[in-house]
């Protein structure tokens, strides 16, 4: 399915159930999921592309859980959203 908005804006679905979308300005959005991890990646030219990835398995702790949870030294995600930024040299 392809939409084309008064504003420029196209959307493509593809058969797959990926989606491509792109604003006047240029900027595309690409996404895609499956069972495991929704990945969105942002791209505009003169910028950094952006990725963000939903992992599926990351549990989200509790309220009760929180506190103890907070306390280790790494933690990937918060709410199982991971945000990447690739600056290229």
């Amino acid at each position: 399915m392809t939409v084309m908005r008064a504003d420029k804006v196209m959307l493509i679905e593809y058969v797959d159930g990926s989606l491509y979308c792109q604003h006047a300005d240029g900027t595309q959005i690409f996404s895609e999921s499956n069972e495991k991890e929704m990945n969105i990646r942002v791209e505009k030219k003169g910028f950094a592309p952006v990725n963000y990835t939903k992992d599926k398995k990351i549990r989200v702790p509790s309220n009760d859980d929180m506190d103890d949870w907070l306390d280790l030294e790494e933690i990937r995600s918060v709410d199982s959203w991971v945000t990447t930024c690739s600056l290229p040299d």
